[in-house]
């Protein structure tokens, strides 16, 4: 009992001391980023990595007062008075970019500072009512007692008064106006990873949330939700996981009830890619279910006009029942991707009772429609051409360049070692780095040790994949999958 109750307040004291530098973070921030420095750090074995020489030439470069001091914050961080063992945290409030630190002590922050002032980073530090603050040449100021250390960036011009008291205010905040206590923050302190992020997207701009239209329902507004992500660097992986989340049970209960449409992969199509391919994508849909979701955005209604002036293609999106898949091929020389080649799966096929009607109505558009044999044909435009056929239950469209190379070129297998977790998600993207570019279009890498062939080379595979109706993960694979990837990133 001796041994236990030290160790009891020890931790209460731990817990009370993180909570005050995480409760000047306001309920209403509309983004909270927590930047988990010191797992990145040793992941990335940075002081080992060929940046590290180069990062030490800029610092020191840059130092003309106090080169020693800065060199001792470099060899030891720990120096500037600052805990980077607890999370750092940027955030948003009102018109302030924020960042907020926990403070191992104050009295190191204060030298680390003057540091910062003789080589005309900052100006002098002012007291006011307990608080420390002083401006930098940027326009930013740092504001800090013996706990935390915040940070502030103003998006405008305000004035430095309304700095400060914007400061004050978060320093002398309640805890319960903090996002530290408000629901969201339980969620946010789940996500595991070197990073973890939250979006209020009723805060966020509209046309920066317009992307995320497509993945809500019709009845259900940008302002009702949020959102949650995290970055996990592992071995042979990076993991970025973003899940929307509705702010009442009923919004949340409208997301889940509103991509119903969607259904397990039934891994139809896992070995359709011919062996050099750019990307294969899947998604499993419910009968008529592709045809709602084409019609929920503009640019698919277009779509939709434009190709119902060849074919009835609402009469054959309303039979799509099962896996829809993509392949494209390589960039071209040009840098572009022109040609693909889509697999759909059918629940009946009286469509093609149409056919005769769709050939004779067409040539009003100046198009045309041959039969080539069976259920396969061709339609034709001034300057294009489009195969489409119907083998079995499945159908299929294509540009002429991809149907041939469809039709006699060698299967990948590279998907059959997915085949599990593709079936076990409703959409399924791999991007398949090394044919994304073919041979004779690879040039030397780049002599930059971040070169984009560089980092290119390093990684093998880049997975999308939803396995929830809310949520989706991003995966970055390694060629080397016993390497850290954030360590990789940096060799």
């Amino acid at each position: 009992m001796k041994k236990i109750l030290p160790l009891m307040l020890l931790s209460v004291l731990v817990s009370c001391s993180k909570n005050e530098y995480v409760n000047l973070i306001p309920k209403d921030a509309s983004f909270v980023l927590s930047v988990d420095v010191k797992s990145i750090t040793e992941k990335a074995d940075f002081t080992n990595s060929p940046l590290y020489p180069q990062f030490l030439d800029l610092v020191k470069g840059s130092a003309s007062h106090s080169a020693e001091a800065v060199q001792g914050y470099i060899d030891d961080p720990a120096k500037m008075g600052i805990d980077f063992r607890e999370p750092v945290y940027l955030f948003q409030s009102a018109d302030m970019y924020c960042m907020v630190m926990a403070v191992y002590d104050k009295g190191d922050l204060e030298d680390f500072l003057e540091t910062l002032r003789k080589e005309g980073v900052c100006g002098e530090i002012e007291e006011s009512d307990g608080l420390s603050i002083a401006k930098s040449q940027l326009g930013c100021y740092f504001a800090f007692n013996k706990k935390a250390l915040l940070i502030t960036a103003p998006s405008g011009s305000p004035t430095q008064e309304y700095c400060k008291q914007f400061c004050k205010r978060l320093f002398d905040q309640k805890e319960e106006d903090s996002f530290h206590q408000s629901e969201a923050y339980s969620e946010f302190e789940d996500l595991k990873g070197e990073l973890a992020f939250y979006a209020d997207l009723a805060a966020i701009p509209q046309n920066m949330t317009d992307e995320m239209k497509a993945w809500l329902p019709e009845n259900v507004r940008h302002n009702d939700v949020q959102l949650f992500s995290s970055f996990v660097a592992e071995n042979g992986k990076a993991v970025w996981s973003t899940a929307l989340q509705g702010k009442t049970k009923n919004v949340q209960k409208l997301i889940e009830e509103g991509n119903k449409y969607l259904q397990n992969i039934d891994g139809e199509f896992i070995e359709s890619p011919m062996q050099n391919f750019s990307l294969w994508a899947c998604m499993g849909v419910e009968k008529g279910a592709l045809l709602s979701m084409l019609k929920e955005s503009d640019t698919g209604r277009q779509m939709l006009l434009m190709i119902n002036q060849a074919i009835g293609i609402e009469q054959i999106l309303r039979q799509v029942e099962g896996d829809v898949a993509l392949v494209l091929p390589p960039f071209d020389k040009k840098g572009d991707i022109n040609d693909f080649l889509l697999f759909a799966e059918v629940d009946d096929d009286d469509f093609m009772d149409d056919v005769d009607y769709w050939q004779k109505s067409m040539k009003d558009y100046g198009l045309t429609m041959t039969k080539t044999m069976g259920k396969n044909y061709v339609i034709s435009g001034d300057d294009f051409s489009i195969n489409w056929g119907l083998d079995e239950d499945k159908i299929y469209f294509a540009t002429p360049k991809m149907f041939a190379a469809n039709s006699v070129a060698t299967r990948s297998d590279v998907l059959l070692s997915h085949k599990d977790e593709i079936k076990d998600s409703y959409f399924y993207m791999y991007i398949n780095v090394p044919g994304l570019f073919p041979a004779d279009q690879k040039q030397a890498s780049s002599s930059s040790v971040l070169s984009a062939d560089k980092v290119l080379e390093d990684i093998s595979s880049v997975v999308v994949q939803s396995k929830e109706y809310d949520s989706m993960d991003i995966i970055i694979n390694l060629t080397d999958q016993s390497q850290n990837f954030l360590k990789a990133l940096f060799q």
